[in-house]
């Protein structure tokens, strides 16, 4: 829904998508997300190139979990094990999962993927730790720039968690967001941004009552470390675009990481 602004609708956006393969040919390989219906629909078609599937939900033809191991049934072999993800979030043991499969359809043997699985942290301003304050521990995810995006967020950490969201208002739908404030263990939502008042009348709207709007960044991370105890996570995820306020996410996320830093002398 990011790109709605360009295709109308999301049947226009997957039209357009599924434009990406029509130069494929029998020797090549289709990597699908059986877990997004939308790419799911694409099991009823034929295509010139071989599809493979990956899934955290099902054994598909292709990449899935067994157990807590990431595995290639096309390949019938273990890719990497699940507790060797450094990057939090259940959508990255997903991402993982993917880049593991189609790195061992390339020849990538397995030691190197356990060895370069291990050594990966992530990227800045997506699901960046940035560090951990008396047992408090804060995530930048600044590229979150949808809701879909800050859903996945909150979901994929355990724990009670701080949220900080807010920020263009692109007219995009609230609801699932709405739905995972109430639902994810959310101790507290705190918003700011150009559409902070759309996300504050969509999770009232559910009943939920911990919600509190903030001016700038900088008081939502004060208002945040606030309300924080030890265990608890800090989650900035905008599920916005930076263009109210920043250049771009990146200078957004680098404003996080500054005013985190800036907590208790900077620990």
């Amino acid at each position: 829904p990011d790109h709605l602004n360009r295709h109308k609708n999301m049947e226009n956006y997957f039209q357009a998508k599924k434009k990406i393969y029509q130069n494929q040919g029998e020797k090549h390989f289709l990597v699908l997300n059986y877990d997004n219906p939308w790419t799911r629909e694409i099991e009823k078609e034929k295509t010139k190139p071989t599809k493979i599937w990956y899934s955290l939900e099902k054994e598909v033809r292709g990449f899935c979990l067994k157990d807590d191991v990431l595995f290639s049934t096309f390949q019938n072999q273990p890719l990497v094990n699940k507790k060797d993800i450094l990057v939090p979030g259940k959508h990255n043991i997903s991402n993982v999962l993917v880049a593991t499969g189609i790195s061992a359809l390339l020849g990538v043997g397995q030691r190197d993927l356990i060895r370069e699985t291990r050594s990966f942290k992530g990227l800045p301003h997506t699901m960046e730790l940035i560090g951990e304050i008396h047992g408090v521990r804060f995530i930048n995810d600044s590229k979150g720039t949808n809701p879909e995006a800050t859903v996945s967020a909150i979901k994929g950490l355990k724990g009670p968690k701080i949220l900080i969201s807010g920020g263009q208002d692109r007219g995009l739908d609230l609801t699932g967001l709405a739905q995972a404030v109430v639902n994810e263990n959310i101790k507290a939502l705190i918003i700011t941004g150009e559409n902070q008042w759309k996300i504050y009348e969509a999770v009232k709207s559910l009943g939920y009552t911990e919600i509190f709007t903030v001016e700038n960044l900088q008081k939502a991370v004060t208002l945040a470390w606030g309300k924080a105890g030890k265990g608890d996570w800090v989650v900035f995820s905008p599920g916005a675009a930076s263009w109210d306020q920043y250049r771009d996410f990146a200078e957004r996320g680098n404003l996080f990481r500054k005013l985190v830093g800036e907590l208790e002398g900077g620990e």
